[in-house]
């Protein structure tokens, strides 16, 4: 019997009090680049501070399954992130992103 995997959507709101928080900058880069804070906010989920930012999201995840930014979208005013702890095809008929639902919405 094949074991379960976790695959964990995130959706982020980009117009929100949550996305103009200032966030850690990447030095690595040329700092001298002005970023908008949409920009600031998808460096940081890619540089994997999506657990400092959101930490109640992983509060029930064991240490044995370690979840991974696999793919992030970006859609209009939203970001959806997919985690999981290898990849995988998520299904999007049982995805929450609002996008993928309401393209598949009049196939139903």
């Amino acid at each position: 019997m094949a074991n379960p995997t976790t695959l964990q959507e995130i959706i982020l709101v980009t117009d929100s009090g949550f996305a103009n928080r200032p966030y850690a900058e990447n030095n690595s880069e040329g700092s001298s680049k002005k970023h908008s804070q949409k920009e600031k906010l998808i460096d940081a989920c890619w540089s994997g501070f999506i657990k400092e930012l959101l930490p109640e999201l992983f509060l029930n995840n064991s240490q044995k399954s370690t979840l991974f930014l696999w793919q992030l979208r970006e859609c209009g005013h939203i970001l959806t992130l997919e985690l999981s702890a290898e990849r995988q095809n998520n299904n999007p008929l049982f995805s929450i992103d609002p996008y993928l639902f309401f393209y598949y919405q009049p196939l139903n």
